[in-house]
């Protein structure tokens, strides 16, 4: 009966697969070139993802930073601060879960959700900007497909955590995974470094006109965090993550984004820490007084001039900060969050609703506000609950494997460094940031036990080898 039963499966997925041929080869064929396009690429794409989830996910990571975006509508902009986009990844994202979804229920042995120690406060976290937003809608404050599609991006790469946790299945595939995940890096840093000609702040690849160097920062600070952790940790592919970190902060530099500067020293504080080199921290210290001192010495100029801009604006009618005056820009952003307390004592439960209420540039003030205290605490339970599992990892392979003690180390000084980036920032909410974030999210997850498992089936295949060995011995023997 079994194979009866796995026999029709393949049968009805073989049919599916045809019938989706068929109708997409028909669909392209009536379109225009560009629809065409859009079409085929969503037929390979959701056929690759049905044959092979690993394949899907090497898509997702190289369309992570490197995928165009297009601008759709502008009638969002007015309380969201910008119009809604729409990427490349994340319509592969959506067609690559819609893809798993349905191989899971043709495969009923497959998790389209595993179970994890982070699903309860995703799903409250999830549940409370789908209340927060249904309240807004309702009151008149949120437009429906506004608010709708700023919370399909707002949890959209919690899918790819899930699909990193069901597809992988040992360490070749991690490793694999990293591999694409940095290189991809490299390449965005050296798009972004040939950019620097333009006297213009560097940006990621095809963000359209309008860039958006904070979210380039926020990638680099977490991506440097990662290598750093493992460069201090491990010996493994010490040199080329060397060059590589080094190829990363030049751009990281030319962002000119202060929130990625606030960012990077708490970031490899804390990888410094959780690898337990104390000579490095107090390398870094030392370096960080240098550059408090003297940093014309040791800084760009272009990064100086930014840095020396807060606080020198020429005619600038800003607020004070620790008796300085600040520039326009930090003094708009202060008077935001200002702004943005007073709104949220007018609705402390629920909040505005996603995109009920104006734009505001830092992710803690901005669910303090749209979410309320409920979305508020579920965030902050999300990021606890996501250090709690980095740091089990951490602890599980302090005394067993370098590599991966050095990647969740850096995982986990990343983490704190897009803490600090969301300062200033929506950092938990770029989807440019978060879906590199919640790929290795779901790689420290499952390597302790893509790691056991690893060990046990050579451990198993040691003591077969010398069970063999000594059946041959007796037989030799007698």
């Amino acid at each position: 009966m079994r194979a009866v039963s796995t026999v029709n499966q393949q049968v009805f997925t073989f049919a599916l697969l045809g019938l989706l041929c068929l109708g997409g080869a028909y669909a392209v064929s009536r379109s225009a070139l560009p629809t065409a396009l859009l079409l085929a690429f969503a037929l390979l794409a959701s056929t690759v993802a049905f044959i092979r989830s690993e394949i899907a996910i090497y898509m997702l990571i190289a369309a992570m930073l490197l995928s165009p975006e297009i601008a759709l509508g502008h009638e969002v902009s007015a309380r969201a601060g910008k119009g809604i986009t729409l990427r490349l990844d994340d319509l592969l994202l959506v067609i690559v879960g819609a893809a798993w979804f349905v191989k899971s229920a043709l495969q009923k042995e497959l998790n389209l959700v595993a179970h994890t120690n982070l699903n309860k406060p995703v799903f409250f976290y999830s549940l409370a900007c789908i209340l927060s937003t249904l309240i807004g809608i309702g009151a008149g404050r949120v437009e429906v497909v506004g608010g709708g599609l700023f919370i399909l991006k707002y949890v959209e790469y919690f899918v790819l955590f899930w699909m990193v946790i069901n597809s992988t299945q040992d360490e070749t595939q991690i490793r694999r995974y990293l591999a694409v995940l940095l290189a991809v890096a490299v390449i965005v840093a050296l798009v972004a470094i040939s950019q620097i000609p333009t006297n213009h702040r560097v940006t990621a690849p095809f963000q359209g006109e309008h860039g958006e160097p904070n979210t380039l920062g926020g990638y680099l600070v977490f991506i440097i965090a990662v290598m750093l952790g493992i460069v201090v940790a491990s010996a493994r592919y010490r040199f080329v993550l060397l060059i590589s970190i080094g190829i990363l902060l030049v751009p990281l530099a030319y962002t000119l984004s202060r929130s990625s500067y606030l960012a990077i020293l708490p970031a490899a504080f804390s990888v410094f820490l959780f690898a337990k080199r104390p000579r490095l921290i107090g390398a870094l210290a030392i370096l960080s007084l240098l550059l408090l001192l003297a940093p014309s010495r040791f800084l760009p100029s272009a990064v100086m001039n930014r840095i020396e801009f807060t606080v020198k604006q020429e005619n600038k009618q800003g607020v004070t900060l620790l008796g300085q005056r600040v520039d326009t820009s930090t003094s708009a952003r202060i008077a935001s969050f200002t702004y943005a307390i007073d709104a949220f004592q007018q609705r402390p439960v629920f909040g505005w609703g996603v995109t009920g209420w104006r734009f505001i540039d830092s992710q803690y003030f901005r669910t303090l506000v749209e979410t309320g205290l409920f979305g508020f605490s579920m965030f902050l339970f999300l990021i606890f609950c996501v250090f709690r599992e980095g740091f089990r990892t951490w602890r599980f392979f302090q005394d067993k494997d370098d590599f991966y003690f050095g990647l969740s180390c850096g995982f986990l000084g990343g983490l704190v460094g897009l803490l600090v980036h969301a300062i200033g920032a929506n950092t938990f909410v770029i989807v440019r940031v978060m879906e590199p974030f919640w790929l290795l999210c779901g790689i420290i997850y499952i390597l302790p036990r893509v790691a056991e498992a690893t060990r046990g089936e050579v451990q198993n295949s040691k003591i077969e080898n010398q069970k063999l060995k000594e059946l041959s011995s007796s037989f030799v023997s007698k």
